[in-house]
C-alpha cells in the first residue's frame, strides 16, 4: 500500500471517490451465459499620455478632421445638390427590385423508434469490414411511433409532412395513399425520455395507434419539411415489413409482473484483510442461511451499515429506495413500479409492498416472476467476477425464478471488486467494519439521513469525508445495482437475441461497423452507456451524463414496437 499512500497526498479525495465510482459501477450489469443464463484577450487603449513633468495631455483615439464645408479655392463655399441616379440622357434611373431566392427547406431524417439509420434498415449493416448486408426491421400493425428529426446544422421550424406507401385506418376513417399523416395523429416534439441524446434535433414524433395498419408486407415512409413560399423540401423515406405480432412473439401479451426480492439468505459471508492492503470477502455459501439477508450483509461489509440500528434501517431504506427509483426510471415505469403509457408492460413490486406476491406462492404456471437483490454467484461465477446472472426467456414467453441460488443480483460480489481494488479499498477504509468506523458510529453521521442537510456546514473534516463516502454509496453503489437488475430482468424479458432483424437485435455479432466492442451473445455494446452491455466493456464515467438506458432497438422491442424472431 505504500505506493497508493504516496499517491494519496497528490490526488483529491474528490478525484479518488470518481475512481472509486469507476471501480464500483463497473461491475454492475454484467453477466454470463451458462445454458441459457446471461451470467480573453484585453484590447489597452490608453486615453491619456504624460509629458516629462507628469502633466496630463489629451491624447485622442482619432485624428484631426477639419469641421469647414467644402470651399473654393477663393473661398466661396460649394453646396452639392441632392440627386437620383441618372441615364446618360438624364432620365431618372428606375432600378428594379433585387430578386431574392428563398432556399428549399433542409432534407430531414425519418425512422421509427426513434431507432438510427444505422439499425433501423436505411442502411446495410457492415461486419468484419465485408461487404454491406441489407435488412428490414419488422414492425407490428400499430403503436410505433414516426419520428422525423432535423439534421445536425439544418435547423427547421416550419410544418412537416408524413405519408405512407399503404392506407391507414385512423380515427374511424380510411386514409388513403398520399394523405398527410400528421393532422390525423398524435404528435408531438417533445423528447423521449427514455431515449438517449442523438445527433439530430427531434423535429416531430406521432404515435401510430393500434391495427392503424393491415399486414401489408413492406411499408415505405416518406417525410419532408414544407415552407409556405419556398415550397416542400427534399424527401426522406424509410422502408419496413408489417405484420401482426403473433403470441408466440408477443413479449407483453399482458402486464408483466416482477417480484424483487429483498431477504434472500444463502450466504454467511466474511470479511478478511489481504497482505497488500486490499480486502477478501470469504463466501461462506450456507443454503440454511444464518438469519441475516445477503444483502445487509453486503451493505454492512462495505461500511454503509453498523450496530447502531435506528441509522441502520434508514440507511437501508433509503439504499434500497435509491436503486428502486432508478430502475423505475430505466423501464419507464411511475413511482410506484407501475407501468405508464409510453413505458415498458412491466410491474416492478418489491418485497414488502402492500400489493407484492408472496415468494413461496411463485410457480412455473404462476403469473409473476421474481429476482433477488443480494448473495453471491457460485465459486466459478466469483472466480470470473460475475455480478448478476438470469434466465434467457427469448420472447418473454414464460414466468421467471431468478431468486433461486446462483441467479439475481449478486451484491456481495459488487463490494467484493471494489474492495479487491487497492484504491478502492483505500478509500472506503475510513468506514471498513475492519479498519475504520462504520457509518452510523461517528458523532453526526446521523446527519446525513436529514434531506435538508447541507454538507458546506460541516467544518468537521473527516465528518465531511464520511459525508461523502456516503453520498457516493447512495448515488452509485445504488445505480450499479439498479443497472445490474435491470439487465438480468432484460435477459429474462427476451433481450438481446443473435442477429440482424427481424430475427435479432445484432447480438453475438462481431465487427459490427455501429458497435464499439463485441461482447458475445445476448448482449450488444451501442455508442452511449446503454443496460444490455456487460460492466467488462462498460465505461460508468459515462454516467455523469445520463443514466444507463436500454438502446433505441432494445426498448422498442420492449414497448411491442418491434417483431423479432421467426414467424
Amino acid at each position: 500500500m505504500d505506493a497508493v499512500d504516496n499517491m494519496i497526498d497528490n490526488v483529491s479525495m474528490k478525484q479518488l471517490l470518481s475512481l472509486l465510482l469507476a471501480i464500483m459501477l463497473s461491475c454492475g450489469a454484467d453477466g454470463g451465459d451458462t445454458d441459457g443464463q446471461d451470467q480573453s484577450t484585453f484590447d489597452v487603449q490608453p486615453d491619456t499620455a504624460f509629458d516629462a513633468t507628469g502633466d496630463d495631455q489629451v491624447v485622442s483615439d482619432t485624428p484631426d478632421v477639419p469641421t469647414d464645408p467644402l470651399s473654393t479655392d477663393d473661398g466661396a463655399q460649394v453646396e452639392l445638390p441632392s440627386f437620383d441616379l441618372l441615364t446618360d440622357e438624364g432620365i431618372p434611373l428606375d432600378l428594379p427590385a433585387e430578386d431574392i431566392t428563398i432556399p428549399p427547406p433542409p432534407r430531414p431524417r425519418i425512422t421509427v423508434n426513434g431507432i438510427d439509420d444505422t439499425m433501423n434498415g436505411k442502411e446495410p449493416f457492415v461486419q468484419d469490414d465485408g461487404p454491406g448486408q441489407a435488412f428490414r426491421i419488422r414492425v407490428p400493425t400499430g403503436g410505433f411511433t414516426v419520428d422525423v428529426y432535423q439534421r445536425p446544422g439544418e435547423p427547421w421550424d416550419g410544418p412537416v409532412r408524413i405519408e405512407a406507401s399503404s392506407p391507414m385506418h385512423l380515427a374511424d376513417q380510411d386514409v388513403p395513399v398520399g394523405s398527410d399523416l400528421v393532422p390525423w395523429l398524435a404528435c408531438t416534439s417533445d423528447p423521449d425520455p427514455l431515449l438517449g441524446p442523438t445527433d439530430d434535433d427531434l423535429h416531430t414524433r406521432c404515435r401510430l395507434p393500434a391495427d392503424a395498419l393491415a399486414p401489408v408486407g413492406e411499408l415505405q415512409l416518406v417525410g419532408r419539411f414544407e415552407g409556405e413560399e419556398a415550397g416542400p423540401g427534399p424527401e426522406d423515406t424509410i422502408t419496413m415489413k408489417v405484420v401482426s405480432l403473433p403470441p408466440h412473439l408477443d413479449p407483453f401479451a399482458a402486464t408483466d409482473t416482477w417480484l424483487v426480492v429483498l431477504s434472500r439468505d444463502l450466504f454467511a459471508p466474511e470479511l478478511v484483510p489481504v497482505a497488500d492492503g486490499t480486502y477478501d470477502i470469504v463466501p461462506g455459501y450456507v443454503p440454511e442461511g444464518n438469519g441475516l439477508p445477503d444483502l445487509d450483509e453486503a451493505l454492512i461489509i462495505l461500511g454503509l451499515l453498523s450496530d447502531n440500528a435506528e441509522f441502520s434501517n434508514a440507511a437501508r431504506d433509503l439504499f434500497v429506495k435509491r436503486f428502486r427509483s432508478y430502475a423505475n426510471t430505466m423501464f419507464g415505469l411511475d413511482p410506484t413500479g407501475q407501468p405508464t403509457e409510453h413505458g415498458v408492460n412491466l410491474a416492478l413490486v418489491f418485497e414488502g409492498d402492500p400489493d407484492a406476491p408472496a415468494q413461496d406462492a411463485w410457480s412455473p404456471d404462476d403469473g409473476f416472476s421474481m429476482i433477488a437483490v443480494g448473495s453471491d454467484p457460485n465459486d466459478a461465477g466469483i472466480a470470473n467476477h460475475i455480478v448478476g446472472m438470469a434466465a434467457i426467456d427469448w420472447n418473454n414467453q414464460k414466468v421467471e425464478n431468478n431468486a433461486q441460488y446462483n441467479r439475481g443480483v449478486f451484491v456481495t460480489s459488487i463490494v467484493r471488486q471494489v474492495l479487491n481494488n487497492a484504491l478502492g479499498a483505500l478509500v472506503v477504509q475510513e468506514i471498513s467494519p475492519l479498519d475504520g468506523t462504520p457509518l452510523g458510529l461517528y458523532p453526526g453521521d446521523e446527519l446525513f439521513l436529514d434531506p435538508g442537510f447541507d454538507p458546506n456546514t460541516v467544518e468537521d473534516d473527516r465528518l465531511a469525508l464520511r459525508f461523502t463516502l456516503y453520498d457516493t454509496i447512495m448515488n452509485f453503489a445504488t445505480l450499479a445495482v439498479a443497472a445490474t437488475l435491470c439487465h438480468e430482468v432484460g435477459h429474462s424479458l427476451g433481450l438481446v437475441p443473435s442477429g440482424p432483424p427481424p430475427k435479432g437485435l445484432f447480438a453475438g455479432m462481431s465487427g459490427l461497423s455501429f458497435t464499439e466492442s463485441d461482447p458475445g451473445s445476448a448482449h450488444i455494446d451501442t455508442p452511449g452507456l446503454n443496460v444490455m452491455q456487460t460492466g467488462k466493456v462498460t465505461s460508468y464515467l459515462e454516467v455523469f451524463d445520463g443514466l444507463p438506458r436500454f438502446n433505441a432497438l432494445n426498448l422498442a422491442y420492449l414497448r411491442r414496437q418491434l417483431v423479432v424472431g421467426e414467424l
